[in-house]
């Protein structure tokens, strides 16, 4: 009795150390090593019904953060390409699905930065081809402000050149 006794005790010990093991790892996001570890041990005991349940959960975490990984890697690519919409759409997923994902949140930033910066791209385009119209209708002085302005808000070595041949064109519709 005494013997059986401390055999469970001991058991129970290992038990509860596989387990702190198996969330060790889980905290360092190994989820494929916790299922290894808990998988192990379901092997010595197949019965145990919060075993089978915690390996469940492990193998469901271990999922959701594989597909968060693959959505993240989806969403960088997307990202290069400049799809900035499904970009941003699939980074939103991949942190639904894993809100713990280290690089979702600054994947995010980096989706939000290069939007703001199409859509200041895109402004400064509709406003550098109304400067051009204006060129085009000898309203030199007007255009010539105008991207001026652009110039003080983007340093674009374009803006420049733009500039150069704008007051060449003043000059010489003035000669």
């Amino acid at each position: 009795s005494i013997r059986g006794e401390q055999h469970g005790r001991l058991a129970q010990t290992r038990y509860e150390a596989v387990l702190r093991e198996a969330e060790e790892e889980a905290r360092g996001r190994r989820f494929a090593r916790a299922v290894e570890i808990l998988e192990a041990a379901r092997q010595v005991d197949p019965e145990n019904p919060e075993l089978k349940q915690r390996l469940d959960d492990m193998c469901a975490r271990l999922e959701r953060s594989q597909n968060a990984a693959q959505l993240a890697a989806d969403a960088r690519r997307l990202l290069v390409e400049q799809d900035l919409l499904q970009a941003q759409a699939k980074a939103t997923e991949a942190q639904r699905q894993d809100p713990d994902l280290p690089e979702s949140a600054e994947l995010l930033h980096a989706i939000a930065e290069a939007i703001r910066a199409s859509e200041g791209q895109g402004r400064l385009e509709r406003q550098l081809a109304e400067a051009n119209a204006l060129l085009s209708k000898e309203s030199f002085d007007a255009a010539i402000a105008m991207v001026r302005g652009l110039r003080a808000q983007s340093h674009e070595p374009a803006f420049d050149a733009w500039l150069e041949r704008a007051q060449a064109k003043k000059t010489e519709a003035e000669r």
